[in-house]
């Protein structure tokens, strides 16, 4: 069985899509802060005319179940703070690896 089956079977669909949102949100805005090509690439996926974590934060709601949120509030903040984390690591880790801070 794999993780997410495990985790699913635990917590529930609904409470499996917070998680996933959160993660989502908490990877993206860690890397707003920590590596903005990252970010300009993520808007550019969304097709943003222009790079900000406030235009992100609008367009949110294309990526993020409101109403699994408001169901299970407390798997949405363990998924954000996990994916902060893991933003946090991947854009700090492309910054000690030189990798260009501007595209």
């Amino acid at each position: 069985m794999t993780l997410r089956k495990r985790v699913l079977k635990n917590i529930g669909p609904t409470g499996m899509h917070s998680l996933q949102d959160g993660f989502t949100l908490g990877t993206i805005g860690a890397l707003a802060l920590t590596y903005p090509p990252a970010v300009a690439l993520i808007a550019g996926v969304l097709g943003l005319d222009g790079i900000s974590l406030k235009k992100l934060t609008k367009k949110a709601d294309q990526f993020v179940r409101e109403e699994d949120i408001q169901k299970s509030p407390e798997y949405f903040v363990i998924g954000f703070l996990l994916g902060g984390l893991i933003g946090y690591g991947f854009g700090m880790g492309a910054q000690i690896a030189g990798l260009p801070m501007s595209l």
